[in-house]
Order: C-alpha cells, then structure tokens, then sequence
C-alpha cells in the first residue's frame, strides 16, 4: 500500500461497510413494515454505495502498476484490523553455496540467498505491539520464475548466530527493529531476483482483497521487494564483523 499509508483507505472501507449495513438494516426495517417507499429508497442508496465503492475498487486495481520496493523501502500491511501499522523491508542480502548443517554442510543446487527481513511497528502507541501471522514469500525473477523458501536452510541458519532467527508462522513486531530471515535457493543465473511476502489467514485477505488501492486488492499489480546484489557469506565473514565492531577483542579463531 502506497497512497493512504496509515489506514485512510482502510477508513474508507470501514465507512462504506457501516454505511451499508445501516441502510440495509433501515430497508429489513421498511419491509417488515411494508414500506415499499423507504424500502427502496434505502436498497437503492445502498446499491449506489456499494457500485461507486466497487467502480473505485475496479478502477484502482486497473490502473496500477507492477511496483518494485528499493531495499530499506517499506511494504505495509492491513489485514483483519485495518490499522495498516505492520511493514516489512529488506534489510541486507547475503549469498552463500553451503551453509554448515547439524550432519555437515547443506549444499544448495544453485546458490542460497540469505535475506534478512526488517519489520515495522507504525502504531503511535508506543506499547502496541502488531503480529505478523503466516507469512507467505517467494522469489520471483524476471523471467517469470518463482522459488520458495529452503526449510533445510533455514535449518542450518538458525544453527549459525551470524544471521537473525528464521521467521517463523507467528512473530511480535514491537517499536524496537525486529529482524528474521528467509533463505531460498535460486540458479546461479537468476535475473532482476525480487521478493515477495504476503501474510494473515484467509479474512485477512479477504479484507485486503475489497481494499481500494491496497497491494493485495482485487486486480492490483504486486508490490515486491528489491533484492541489492548480495554479499558472499562465509564463516569468517562473520568474525571479521565482530572484530570491526569490538577492534580490542582478538579472537582465538584468528
């Protein structure tokens, strides 16, 4: 979601909904009472609503555009409460072709991308916490290709302290960062890589699918996330890192 970060389309729809079912509760009332006048004026408003509602639906998914998020750029999210105050961004990108494995190194059949997540909390409450539930992600190329994520991976990156905890079906997204990582194994030769993540259970996309302008709406385009070039991964990496952070501490592995 792109134009009313926030929750003002989510407003709308809120709006829309009250509107309606007050009129359709002012129609049920003119019909038990047999009030053909009033019932039809109030179907006949409601009718109105909700097709300049569904015409604005329509028109805003038709009229949008493939969008492709740059890394660091936030991807927001609705669901059942429409607050919109839950987003993700890609925060760094690595790369590496093993990764060591509880039974020795798991191997990918092209190469791991390492992706590491960051999730946002926008509420104004600073004690509100917001939950991501069943997150969805795929790669996806610019040749059409998609690639799902490597659970055998994120096994053996949860083994290694170098990377944040794999995400998970559920995770609490408080005010302060909040990182997670997927791992997907893709050719060696995947063109223009992007990511994309969905999440919520099925009323959650329900609602999102009648949201006007809304990334998951009916007929609009999907936003991904850009992947920059990646960095290769390796054991030492990660010492080296630790080292430019602490320049007093020698490590034995060293």
């Amino acid at each position: 979601m792109q134009v009313f970060v926030g929750g003002g389309n989510a407003i709308f729809l809120l709006l829309t909904v009250l509107f309606t079912g007050f009129l359709a509760l002012v129609g049920l009332v003119a019909w038990r009472d047999s009030n053909r006048t009033l019932f039809r004026a109030a179907t006949g408003v409601a009718g109105v609503v909700i097709g300049v509602y569904g015409a604005l639906l329509l028109t805003a998914g038709l009229a949008s555009k493939e969008r492709v998020l740059s890394q660091g750029e936030v991807k927001w999210f609705c669901g059942f409460y429409l607050d919109c105050h839950l987003g993700v961004s890609v925060d760094k990108v690595e790369s590496a072709k093993s990764l060591p494995g509880a039974n020795g190194p798991v191997v990918a059949k092209g190469i791991f991308r390492i992706i590491t997540l960051r999730f946002h909390n926008s509420a104004r409450n600073p004690d509100l916490d917001m939950t991501i539930y069943r997150p969805r992600s795929e790669l996806v190329d610019a040749r059409g290709g998609k690639y799902l994520r490597s659970p055998e991976a994120e096994i053996a990156a949860t083994r290694n302290r170098s990377f944040s905890p794999v995400l998970d079906e559920q995770l609490s997204v408080g005010h302060s960062p909040v990182l997670a990582t997927v791992v997907f194994d893709t050719p060696f030769e995947t063109p223009e890589p992007r990511l994309r993540i969905e999440e919520g259970f099925i009323v959650d996309r329900v609602i999102e699918l009648l949201l006007v302008n809304d990334d998951n709406s009916l007929l609009h385009q999907p936003a991904f996330l850009a992947l920059n070039k990646s960095r290769a991964w390796s054991p030492t990496s990660f010492l080296r890192n630790v080292e430019n952070m602490f320049p007093r501490v020698r490590l034995a592995s060293r």
